[in-house]
């Protein structure tokens, strides 16, 4: 009865299976891939025998193995159970060949990177198209080049140590990946002054600061880059003019920089002059600036400030006389001119105007005049601006002859402190005199 029990279990005992999965069944050259054992059956426990390829072998349970080499890969697994039975299973995975490149990098100009990638002869794979990444030029963005293969070129603005990666792609899909860095020379850098603005023949000096680079530098300035070789140079500035200057260093690595001035226009030392007998009212034909920037000088050891003033000349003669403006930028500009001096008193014609005489003059508001008539007659008397311009009809009546006084308030005419001419004239004669307000 025993014995009849144990055949029965031992045909009921399943039969030893070898059987494995795999993580990945093809991939690309460098792929790593996974072995998960599933066999089943006969009588633990098991011991494993793998052999992937020709060149790896493992007892492990599981198993993984990273593929180099393109091609149609065996990977076996052989199980033996506690009873010394044995089973074995083969399966295969595809290894496509990963593209090849030949790449390099070559540097012109200091600054300019030549990225070159072509296909390489030993590549399994045709290249379907490149990719580089790297580390841009500061404030330019990042490299960035996608594309078919061939020379790619990038300007670095600044020198330093630059990485990049190459990625190719093959025709199968496969990728390959480079990573490589560039070293960019610093270029010589310039400091040049900010623009400005000068008053015309200014002798400027312009000075230069490099840094950077590779000593020793060579300079050229000007328009034309005339060789100096000096830090500075020394110009009289007559027109706007934009001065540059090249730097090569020892590398032969250059930079450029400039500097523009501009040239103010100067002030207009033009005058014009009224006379009045010995004294003459000068007008400055530019009067906008502030009255100090105007300096007279009249010719008779006497000078004053401001844009038209008047001056006593001291006898019959002819004067030598400048004005110099000293505009708010501090440019300067003269005119000197003569003038002759051929009356003395102020312009007094024929009149029968008796003991003329205006009080106060000058004044603040109000002044009265008073005069003496030796006969009957109409009198028109009137305020003109001292080019002749009349600006108020004070009277215009017939009066008996004897004294007369007139009380004049000038408010009453809206006339701002000044010099103006005060003309008379009768049925016979004509006069004018020079009044101030203060």
């Amino acid at each position: 009865m025993c014995a009849s029990v144990l055949l029965f279990s031992q045909k009921l005992q399943a039969q030893l299976k070898a059987n494995f999965t795999t993580y990945l069944d093809s991939g690309c050259t460098q792929f790593n891939d996974t072995f998960t054992n599933t066999s089943s059956g006969g009588v633990l426990p098991y011991t494993y025998y793998w052999s992937i390829g020709n060149t790896i072998h493992a007892t492990t349970k599981n198993s993984t193995a990273i593929f180099n080499t393109p091609g149609i890969i065996d990977i076996k697994l052989k199980v033996t159970d506690a009873n010394g039975k044995t089973d074995s299973i083969t399966k295969s995975i595809k290894v496509k060949g990963s593209p090849i490149a030949d790449h390099s990098t070559s540097l012109s100009n200091c600054s300019v990177v030549h990225f070159l990638a072509s296909e390489d002869s030993l590549s399994p794979t045709s290249i379907d198209s490149i990719l580089f990444v790297g580390d841009g030029s500061p404030g330019f963005g990042p490299l960035y080049f996608y594309g078919q293969t061939g020379l790619h070129s990038y300007t670095y603005t600044r020198g330093g140590n630059y990485h990049y990666i190459l990625t190719i792609t093959g025709s199968n899909g496969c990728k390959t990946t480079y990573k490589d860095s560039i070293y960019v020379p610093l270029l010589p850098t310039i400091f040049l002054p900010p623009d400005i603005s000068v008053c015309p023949n200014t002798l400027l000096t312009i000075s230069e600061k490099t840094i950077n680079g590779t000593k020793p530098y060579r300079i050229w300035w000007g328009s034309f880059f005339s060789h100096l070789n000096d830090t500075f140079i020394i110009r009289k500035i007559t027109t706007d003019t934009a001065i540059g200057v090249h730097i090569m260093d020892a590398n032969g690595c250059t930079n450029n920089d400039s500097i523009y001035i501009s040239v103010f226009n100067l002030p207009d030392p033009e005058w014009k002059a009224n006379y009045f007998g010995n004294t003459v009212v000068f007008h400055a034909i530019d009067s906008a600036l502030p009255s100090t920037t105007y300096k007279w000088n009249f010719g008779d050891g006497d000078s004053t400030n401001g844009h038209s003033p008047s001056h006593l000349f001291p006898k019959n003669t002819g004067y030598t006389v400048s004005l110099k403006i000293i505009d708010t930028n501090g440019c300067t500009n003269q005119h000197d001119s003569s003038l002759n001096i051929t009356k003395s008193g102020i312009d007094l014609y024929k009149t029968d105007i008796i003991n003329l005489s205006i009080n106060p003059n000058p004044f603040a508001s109000q002044f009265n005049i008073q005069y003496n008539l030796p006969r009957n007659s109409n009198i028109e008397m009137g305020l003109c601006d001292l080019t002749g311009k009349e600006i108020a009809l004070i009277l215009n009546e017939n009066q008996a002859f004897g004294n007369h006084q007139t009380e004049i308030n000038t408010d009453n005419y809206h006339l701002a402190p000044g010099m103006y001419i005060l003309k008379i004239k009768t049925d016979y004669s004509y006069v004018s005199k020079m009044i101030v307000r203060y």
